[in-house]
C-alpha cells in the first residue's frame, strides 16, 4: 500500500519516468465514470482497444483467468485514466489504461487494471500510476494499493513457515514464473517504494 507521496526516492523514480514518456508526447487524462459507462463513447472504445492489444500479447488459453479483464462493471464506482500518444498529425493513439476500484473500508482505491499496449513508450505505466495517486491525494483518500505480489516474501515472513511449505513456494515460483512472472511483478512494485508491505496468508 502507499498513502500520499511522501517518499523522496519514489518521487524521483516516478518523476524520471514521467519525463521520459512526456518527451515522447504521451498525455494521461482522467476519464469520468459516466463516459466510460457508455459502450460507444470514444474514450471507452479507445480503452477497449488497449485491452484488446494487451490480451493479444498475453494469450493464455488454459489460464485465461489471469488475463481476463472486467474493467467496466460498476463503472460509476471506479476511477479511470487513459494514456494517449499524440502524433504530429492524425488522431490520438491510446497506449495505456488504468481502472481503479474502491476499497471502502480503507477509504482508498485498488489500482486494479493497469495495462499498456506492446508499443507504448517506456514510462507509460508509471505515468498512469502517478496521475492516479495525485488524483487520490486531491480527493483526500488515505490508501492506495497495487494489489498482491504472490510469493514475494516467503523466506522473510513475520511468521515462521514450515520447510515443506517453503519448498512448495520455491517450486511453484520456478514452475509458474514463465507464466506469471512472480519476481518481475515484485520488482516492479518494489521500485515504486511503497510506504509498507502487508503480509497476506492462506491457511
Amino acid at each position: 500500500p502507499c498513502s500520499g507521496d511522501h517518499n523522496p526516492k519514489r518521487r524521483l523514480l516516478v518523476g524520471s519516468q514521467r519525463r521520459r514518456v512526456y518527451g515522447k508526447v504521451v498525455a494521461v487524462t482522467q476519464v469520468s465514470p459516466q463516459v466510460m459507462a457508455q459502450p460507444h463513447s470514444p474514450q471507452r472504445q479507445r480503452a477497449e482497444q488497449v485491452i484488446t492489444q494487451w490480451q493479444r500479447a498475453h494469450k493464455m488459453a488454459n489460464m485465461s483467468f489471469l488475463v481476463h479483464l472486467d474493467a467496466f462493471s460498476f463503472a460509476n464506482e471506479r476511477r479511470y485514466f487513459l494514456a494517449e500518444r499524440q502524433p504530429e498529425s492524425g488522431e490520438n493513439e491510446a497506449v495505456g489504461f488504468l481502472s481503479l476500484v474502491p476499497i471502502y473500508a480503507r477509504d482508498g482505491f485498488f489500482l486494479e487494471d493497469l495495462i499498456r499496449t506492446p508499443m507504448a513508450p517506456n514510462g507509460t505505466t508509471e505515468s498512469l500510476i502517478d496521475a492516479a495517486i495525485r488524483m487520490l491525494a486531491t480527493e483526500g483518500k488515505r490508501y492506495a494499493t497495487l494489489g498482491l505480489s504472490p510469493l514475494r516474501n516467503t523466506h522473510h515472513s513475520h511468521f515462521p513457515q514450515p520447510r515443506w511449505a517453503i519448498a512448495i513456494f520455491n517450486l511453484s515460483r520456478r514452475l509458474f514464473d514463465p507464466l506469471y512472472s512472480f519476481d518481475g511483478l515484485a520488482a516492479f512494485k518494489a521500485k515504486l517504494r511503497p510506504d509498507a508491505w502487508e503480509e497476506i496468508y492462506v491457511t
